[in-house]
């Protein structure tokens, strides 16, 4: 995913952590414990990032400062989500 603003991209996967990458130099700068069992997709705006995790839950990131703020369980693998452009809401479309 990348941010708005084109400065970072997210990338995530199996490794069930969260990346944050320099676009201009291609430079890992940060990183983030992500979803248990890996990431099936990012979605990021100016000042939110969320995570959609194959361990059922949907995970919100802080992305400049790469923190994790909250871990939402959904009861089911959540293969796709999606984040308003103001951050203030997330859906999710998991297995259930």
């Amino acid at each position: 995913a990348v941010r708005p603003d084109g400065a970072q991209v997210l990338t995530s996967g199996l490794e069930s952590a969260v990346k944050v990458w320099d676009a201009k130099t291609a430079e890992k700068t940060k990183q983030v414990g992500g979803p248990g069992g890996g990431t099936h997709e990012l979605a990021v705006t100016a000042k939110l990032a969320a995570a959609a995790g194959a361990d059922g839950t949907v995970r919100l990131y802080n992305p400049e400062a790469a923190t994790a703020l909250k871990a939402i369980p959904t009861g089911a693998p959540v293969f796709a989500v999606a984040l308003d452009p103001a951050g203030k809401r997330v859906a999710s479309g998991a297995a259930d």
